[in-house]
């Protein structure tokens, strides 16, 4: 991280990481605490849409005001999640940054779909993230064996964990597979249980 603030005319400067994103403010968390920030005019209207911050991403920024700041620069991204709004590099949309894990989620009932997981792992992938598979919802009652059939060809490309609400020790391996200082992001269709397993992951209602 130092190394590439160096690279930045604003080195001298505090670094944070974005945790929220809204529109033009972003939430920037630092060895000094939460901050609220902007961003400077010519970060703002010099940089296409997909340049902009996103969830993630290291920024260089000086505090205005209790809780208040600018943010000056951003460091080279790394491993970034992009979402594809048109055909063009233009229309793609970054929604987080400097990912090391990206956790696959869907629950074993109608929205399994084999070829959606196959489209997300190589995109993961293409970003040089690592793709981690987790089922939920396995006390429905599920076929394992037809299950595992059908993940095959992909099982020995990434690891995967059937999980249950209902089954902590499943949570729990899951949260094995987590190194310290790792940044793991969940992706999956609304209703999988996307906010349940983060909330068992970490031991408290956070969402």
């Amino acid at each position: 991280l130092q190394l590439l603030k160096e690279a930045s005319l604003h080195r001298d400067m505090a670094h944070g990481r974005i945790t929220v994103t809204h529109k033009t403010r972003y939430e920037v968390i630092s060895e000094q605490g939460f901050c609220s920030c902007e961003l400077t005019g010519n970060m703002l209207f010099g940089r296409e849409s997909f340049e902009l911050p996103c969830t993630g991403d290291w920024v260089l920024f000086q505090v205005t005001d209790a809780g208040k700041g600018i943010i000056l620069d951003m460091l080279p991204r790394q491993k970034t999640l992009y979402r594809l709004k048109s055909g063009s590099v233009s229309g793609k949309q970054a929604i987080a940054a400097h990912v090391d894990k990206a956790f696959i989620v869907q629950s074993l009932d109608q929205n399994f779909n084999v070829r959606r997981i196959e489209r997300m792992m190589l995109q993961i992938s293409g970003e040089e993230i690592q793709p981690v598979l987790v089922l939920t919802k396995t006390d429905l009652g599920f076929d394992r064996e037809e299950v595992e059939h059908a993940l095959k060809h992909l099982s020995n490309k990434m690891a995967v964990f059937y999980t249950s609400i209902l089954s902590p020790e499943s949570t729990s391996r899951l949260r094995d597979s987590i190194s310290r200082g790792e940044t793991v992001v969940f992706t999956g269709s609304s209703g999988v249980g996307k906010s349940t397993l983060i909330n068992q992951l970490c031991g408290e209602e956070l969402l």
